[in-house]
């Protein structure tokens, strides 16, 4: 780049994603949240998740595989949520409360800022054009809210995008050239791998835009020799490397998904998330403070230019019009029969959950249709046909931009049961920043001498409309909002891992305070549950076996503090090792002795709580016995046992899990239909459980070969 495109670049990598995450900036270790949230998946899941991987590094001196924070104990290293190889969450794992997940998520909206410049200036776009597209893209609400929602690695995951498709034409532009092509072939490819190994669940949208564009650059390449398919050979490349890169996260998530309740999910949930159609006039319209999950807003004042520049010429703009609305056709999901077609086509797709996050790709191609309009109303300065065709178009969108949230606004006032008037009135600050936009345009057109100062206006209300949504989006919390040190307290108790598990029916004892007192939970919420674990705690608390949901244990009403009406059977949950049980309201059963009754929370102790290990044996008299010594660590469990009998660990049975008795290999057997056990023979015995998965092996060593052969392929470039 030129050292003017440098220095427009450092400006949009340092302020753009001031755009989105200003509250951070008053609070930097503090958690991003969603403003109308009570959860984040941040402080749920990833926060506690990174804790631990840092507790085990410096405890144990190893990466977990294992994750035994929730539902007794999960396959680390398959879950999504986890992001164990992605190299920039290191920062996470060591930083203080929320600032390394801060600074992840302001570099990756800094790359996404960047990515989206360089996507427009691949495609001609001006310097300036180019940056008010990066900053479309980067500072959008619905990316800004996800961000409250704790989606750290989606939002990862989403900011790459651009830079595949960077990749992808750059690749087929120079499919050609005597050397190099492969390795840029190569480099596309890699760049999707590393976005599903980032996020698995972002692969399937990014794979499809990517095969679009792709296919976009062909039709317009003037080689009709690449047209018929000279790049093949390097594509096939591309794929291998990208799913070598990839096999990580992919082969581990291929061998945990169906042993998962999400593989029986219905087809109705697999569209849960979908996006009501009222909500596509929220496009122009600002839902202060919606739900992000469903928040459209792209920006009143993105709109008036998108339109503006569709005045003056269609020229550039028809690829990424058909990719906006096909996107939007997605997100609707279960309120069309669109989706339903699509998920019957490509694998993989039932188990998204959430059409409506293809609106990614509605807020991306709503970038580069407003990168490109704002080039042709600077190339139209002195046009006064296209300037009269210009203020029409712009009057019409900006004033309906301004015309939707004042009828809202007069609808709410009039309705007293209506609250929320003031969030309904900051709607309204995008249409008239639309309304200043149309103003600066009218009166730019036809003077060349006011193009520098119009475009800098233009650029200026965009950035405010944005930055404006998100004021209402995000806000910084303190880590211990929701509970705080007194956990171990609470349970009267200090415990390290291995030792004892917890169990709350009302979500009690939040899974961050849970990690901060080293406190193992049966309970626990994640999209990925075993089946059979679901069917046990099904039956040892009674909670009846529906729909797919993300909870355990589900809550029908979706308040955690209701009373489910649990019927507790304190001996199975004693085989999973739950010597107390936390909850907002009083329980009944045998085996429960109440220990205390504090600040609305019962604490029970289960008197038939199993120890973390025990030895069955055939005396009908002597049933069980502890036993004599334990070493626990994530990947690797010793125990010193007395034999005969069988050795039944509380921990749950997967694939990968390994033992030796005194050295010599012995079969993991499943006791109980979910738990660990090893038969021993007569006498003393040391009994190591090592965690050694075939399947993160294989991907590890897949991604090394892909990297190796990367490097290679692209030294030669």
């Amino acid at each position: 780049m030129k050292d003017r495109d440098s220095g427009w670049t450092a400006l949009a990598l340092v302020a753009t994603p001031a755009l989105g995450l200003a509250a951070l900036l008053f609070d930097p270790t503090g958690f991003p949240f969603w403003r109308g949230g009570a959860y984040s998946d941040l402080l749920v899941s990833h926060g506690p998740i990174s804790a631990f991987i840092r507790y085990s590094i410096i405890s144990w001196h190893q990466i977990p595989l294992w994750n035994p924070l929730i539902l007794s104990g999960m396959p680390l290293a398959a879950d999504p949520l986890a992001g164990l190889w992605y190299l920039p969450n290191v920062l996470a794992w060591v930083l203080p409360g929320g600032l390394g997940f801060n600074l992840l998520f302001w570099a990756h909206l800094a790359l996404a800022s960047w990515g989206g410049l360089r996507l427009l200036r691949s495609e001609g776009a001006s310097v300036p054009a180019a940056v008010l597209g990066g900053v479309v893209f980067a500072a959008t609400p619905k990316l800004v809210g996800h961000i409250g929602l704790g989606h750290l690695t989606l939002v990862e995951a989403v900011c790459w995008t651009p830079w595949i498709l960077v990749a992808v034409r750059q690749a087929i532009e120079r499919a050609n050239e005597s050397s190099g092509r492969v390795g840029r072939y190569a480099l596309a490819g890699a760049l999707l791998g590393m976005i599903a190994l980032i996020d698995p669940r972002w692969l399937i949208a990014s794979g499809l835009l990517s095969l679009a564009y792709a296919g976009k650059c062909l039709a317009h390449s003037h080689d009709w020799r690449l047209r018929i398919g000279l790049g093949w050979k390097p594509g096939l490349v591309a794929a291998a490397i990208g799913l070598g890169l990839a096999a990580p996260a992919l082969i581990p998530l291929a061998e945990l998904l169906p042993r998962t309740t999400r593989s029986a999910m219905t087809s109705d949930a697999a569209v849960d998330v979908s996006l009501p159609p009222e909500r596509i006039l929220g496009t122009i319209m600002l839902q202060a403070g919606g739900w992000p999950e469903t928040q459209t807003y792209l920006g009143a004042t993105v709109w008036v230019l998108i339109a503006c520049g569709a005045a003056i010429s269609l020229r550039k703009g028809r690829f990424w019009t058909a990719v906006l609305l096909l996107g939007m056709l997605l997100a609707l999901g279960a309120y069309t029969p669109v989706y339903g077609w699509v998920m019957r086509i490509i694998p993989g797709m039932s188990s998204m959950r959430a059409p409506a996050r293809f609106l990614f790709v509605v807020a991306l191609a709503s970038a580069m249709l407003a990168g490109h309009a704002f080039d042709r109303l600077r190339e139209a300065v002195d046009d006064a046909r296209a300037a009269r065709r210009v203020r029409l178009v712009g009057v019409a969108v900006g004033g309906l931009a301004l015309a939707l949230p004042l009828v809202v606004v007069v609808l709410r006032l009039g309705d007293p049961e209506v609250s929320g008037s003031e969030l309904a009135w900051a709607s309204v600050a995008g249409g008239l920043l639309s309304c200043m936009l149309v103003g600066m345009v009218g009166t730019g057109l036809g003077r060349s001498s006011a193009a520098g100062a119009m475009s800098a206006v233009i650029l200026g209300l965009i950035a405010l409309d944005l930055g404006w949504a998100n004021v209402f989006t995000l806000e910084a919390r303190p880590a211990n909002s929701e509970l705080s040190m007194d956990a171990c307290d609470l349970v009267g108790r200090t415990v390290t891992f291995g030792e004892h598990r917890t169990f709350s029916p009302s979500y009690s004892l939040p899974q961050q305070a849970a990690m901060r007192c080293r406190l193992e939970l049966a309970d626990g919420v994640s999209p990925l549950q075993l089946t059979t674990y679901r069917d046990t705690m099904a039956a040892a608390t009674g909670f009846p076996i529906g729909d797919y949901g993300v909870t355990l244990p589900p809550f029908p009403d979706g308040d955690v503090d209701s009373n489910w009406g649990p019927t507790i059977d304190a001996g199975l949950l004693g085989l999973l090792n739950v010597d107390r049980l936390v909850s907002a309201y009083p329980l009944q059963a045998s085996g429960l002795t109440l220990l205390a009754h504090a600040d609305g929370r019962w604490v029970y102790v289960n008197t038939l709580a199993r120890p973390r290990a025990w030895i069955e044996t055939a005396n009908a008299e002597d049933a069980w016995r502890d036993v004599g010594a334990l070493e626990w660590t994530p990947n690797r469990i010793r125990v010193q046992a007395v034999g005969p009998g069988t050795l039944v660990l509380s921990e749950i049975a997967y694939p990968g899990w390994q033992a030796r008795v005194d050295g010599v290999r012995a079969p993991v057997v499943t006791n109980a239909g979910i738990l660990r056990s090893v038969e021993l023979p007569a006498g003393v015995h040391e009994v190591v459980l090592t965690f050694i998965p075939a399947s993160v092996y294989m991907g590890l060593t897949l991604a090394v070969v892909a990297l190796l052969l990367l490097a290679v392929l692209w030294g030669r470039r």
